[in-house]
C-alpha cells in the first residue's frame, strides 16, 4: 500500500509539473489561475536528478516526513493562536489543508467571468431591443408615407 501511495503521489506531481499550460479551448478574457503548480515552477526540469530531487522533496513535504512529532507540535502551536489547548495530529492535518485550499476559496475568477458574461448579455439585449425599436419606427414612417 505504501508503494502505491508513493507511486500515485509521484504521478500526480509529475502530471502537475509537466502539464501543458496552453489550452486551445481557453478564451482570451478568461484569467489564468496564478496559484497553480505550473505557474509556481515556470522552468521545467529536464535532468533526471533534478526531477528526482523535486519529487522526493515534494513527497516529504506532503507526507510530513521531514519533522518529528515534537517539532510538528511546536509548529502547530505556532500556527494556531490557542497554544494552550490540547491538539492531535488530525488538527495539524486540517490546518495544513486549510492553508492549501484557502487560495481556492478566495479565487473569484469564475464569479467575475459569470458577472461579465451576464453584463455582456444584458448590454446586447438592450442593443437588440433598441435596434428593433428604431427599425420599427423607420418601417412605420415608410408605411405612413
Amino acid at each position: 500500500m505504501y508503494h502505491q501511495v508513493i507511486f500515485d503521489l509521484t504521478r500526480e506531481l509529475l502530471r502537475a509539473e509537466y502539464r501543458v499550460t496552453a489550452d486551445p479551448n481557453s478564451f482570451p478574457w478568461m484569467k489564468i489561475n496564478v496559484g497553480s503548480r505550473c505557474s509556481r515552477h515556470p522552468c521545467r526540469r529536464t535532468d533526471v536528478r533534478d526531477v528526482k530531487t523535486f519529487v522526493q522533496g515534494e513527497i516529504i513535504k506532503i507526507m510530513n516526513l521531514e519533522k518529528n512529532d515534537l517539532e510538528m507540535k511546536r509548529k502547530f502551536l505556532n500556527m494556531t493562536k490557542y497554544g494552550n489547548c490540547k491538539r492531535d495530529r488530525v488538527d495539524l492535518i486540517l490546518v495544513q489543508e486549510l492553508r492549501k485550499e484557502e487560495s481556492q476559496w478566495t479565487y473569484y475568477g469564475d464569479d467575475e467571468l459569470t458577472v461579465k458574461m451576464r453584463m455582456t448579455e444584458g448590454i446586447f439585449d438592450c442593443l437588440i431591443l433598441d435596434t428593433i425599436r428604431v427599425l420599427n419606427k423607420i418601417y412605420l414612417r415608410k408605411a405612413c408615407e
